[in-house]
């Protein structure tokens, strides 16, 4: 009867067979010891090379950082999904006893407030997918601290619905506005400091500037602190804060088409 193939070991980590195989040059090793430090139960008969120095099958291998980049892109796509999407819950119905008409026109500042954020999340997205897109590798800072990027998408929804209640309901929209403007500040820093790090870490594959990122970091904190005076020129700075992130890379398209 034909001996019955082996399952395969662990594909990852250092005790793993593909690691033994990279130690090996790229071809599973069929000495004894070998085998056994990579954790393999079998003897090397059973992986030994036929005749035709060809292996039935190999184990798949990751390359390094390829596995870890993937499923951060997912859980990234995931998270900023969401987010976009608790967004709408800023919206309230209105009220079934009051006039259909001016109830949604008085909800003016629920569609401003999605409006706005829901513009802020697809830039982050966009920008966030271009940075993953240009890093080569992804090692455990930087994981960290795409997750603190992450953090603060996500809370994203709760300033909105704040800007969107309070003005409606006429009072504290300048502390709306504040909050909203910090949280916005602490993305910007949060995707600062992860494309800083990459940066200084020389993991992009192409060059990288860092000079249309640090506009946010100027604007957020600015309508941070005009919140506390003005809170419709603070709404009005996020506001452009988006459209100028949706508008710079059209601009770049366009230039670098024109270049050619």
């Amino acid at each position: 009867m034909p001996r019955r193939s082996q399952p395969w070991p662990t594909t990852t980590g250092p005790g793993s067979s593909c690691a033994a195989r990279r130690r090996a040059g790229g071809r599973f090793s069929t000495d004894l010891g070998t085998t056994r430090a990579a954790g393999a139960p079998w003897h090397r008969a059973a992986i030994a090379r036929r005749p035709d120095d060809s292996v039935e099958s190999t184990p798949p291998c990751d390359r390094r950082g390829e596995l870890s980049k993937s499923r951060a892109e997912a859980f990234s796509d995931g998270v900023f999904a969401v987010a976009a999407t608790l967004l709408v819950f800023s919206i309230p119905v209105p009220d079934v006893h009051a006039s259909l008409g001016p109830a949604l026109v008085a909800q003016w500042p629920s569609y401003a407030a999605y409006v706005i954020s829901f513009m802020t999340i697809l830039v982050i997205w966009l920008n966030h997918h271009a940075t993953i897109d240009a890093i080569r590798s992804l090692d455990r800072p930087l994981l960290l601290l795409n997750g603190l990027v992450l953090m603060t998408v996500a809370v994203i929804p709760f300033p909105t619905g704040l800007v969107a209640r309070y003005l409606e309901v006429g009072h504290d929209q300048a502390l709306a506005a504040f909050a909203y403007g910090l949280t916005m500040s602490g993305m910007a820093l949060a995707f600062t400091l992860m494309n800083s790090y990459a940066k200084a870490r020389h993991l992009f594959t192409t060059p990288f500037s860092l000079l249309g990122f640090s506009t946010g970091m100027l604007a957020y904190p600015l309508g941070t602190v005009i919140a506390l005076f003005n809170y419709q020129l603070a709404l009005a700075v996020y506001a452009a804060t988006a459209v100028f992130y949706m508008v710079l890379p059209l601009l770049r398209e366009r230039r670098m088409r024109q270049s050619r």
